[in-house]
């Protein structure tokens, strides 16, 4: 994913989409607890795609703020 998200904004095209939605959801527990700072230092570009996400005003709406340790 990182790897992938090297040279994009968001998964598919120029805009968010429905799978960076979805994407993005069943990850929300894995940032709040498994991956660590050190992790997403690892893996830049992923986490700032999951932040951006999660941020989004349409995500936000939908699941309620996400908040990061």
């Amino acid at each position: 994913m990182n790897a992938h998200l090297e040279d994009k904004y968001f998964l598919v095209g120029d805009s968010v989409t429905t799978a960076d939605l979805f994407a993005a959801g069943p990850l929300v527990m894995a940032f709040q607890t498994v991956f660590d700072a050190k992790f997403r230092k690892s893996m830049p570009h992923f986490s700032q795609w999951f932040e951006r996400i999660v941020g989004l005003p349409s995500f936000v709406r939908r699941n309620g703020y996400v908040i990061l340790i």
